[in-house]
């Protein structure tokens, strides 16, 4: 198991990074020239990142930046690894909130004003723009589809091994949700979810 959930996976407006990128710069462009402040543009954006995904990647740099300290701190002094349980929502979502700003004051898509607002700099690029899920439907679908085979995987193992084998009834609703989020990706338009 991967030791991760899949927290906030059913929300409408979740994103992915890119389309962090892409919903904090039009923002910034609403704001024009006098901008947001990192609090206020986490105020905005922040209902629409995936919780589970900002979790994940604060609890990476936690994780990691706890491995540069072990080499420096007395054995003795080293404090437990940091985990899923101990890793907050609202730290989470400023840290992915500030590192797509970081990234785009780097890449000249948000110009930091001498007040320390935000503006908006160059259009972000992007490989695709048609991909770009700034409604979440892709995020949510995908995410709900990746849980929903994880758990139908044991029943394919075991299926593999004897025809006779039977789904467990997580395994059952789990086949109906992989089913009916293949029928919304029609209904959506796009039958491949990257």
């Amino acid at each position: 198991m991967h030791g991760y959930d899949l927290e906030g996976a059913d929300r409408v407006t979740t994103v992915g990074a890119s389309d962090i990128t892409m919903r904090i710069w039009n923002e910034l462009s609403a704001a024009g020239e006098e901008g947001l402040t990192r609090d206020e543009i986490l105020e905005r954006v922040g209902p629409h990142i995936n919780r589970g995904y900002a979790r994940r990647r604060y609890l990476k740099r936690r994780r990691s930046a706890h491995e540069a300290t072990k080499g420096i701190a007395r054995m003795s002094a080293i404090p437990l690894p940091p985990s899923w349980d101990d890793t907050e929502l609202e730290p989470a979502l400023a840290y992915v909130v500030r590192t797509t700003l970081q990234n785009m004051y780097r890449d000249s898509s948000a110009i930091r004003q001498p007040s320390g607002r935000y503006s908006a700099g160059r259009r972000p690029r992007h490989r695709d723009p048609s991909i770009i899920d700034m409604t979440g439907d892709r995020t949510r679908l995908h995410m709900n589809g990746a849980e929903a085979l994880r758990l139908l995987e044991p029943a394919w193992e075991r299926h593999s091994k004897s025809f006779r084998a039977q789904l467990t009834a997580e395994e059952w609703a789990a086949l109906g949700k992989l089913i009916t989020l293949y029928k919304e990706q029609m209904r959506l338009g796009f039958p491949n979810v990257p």
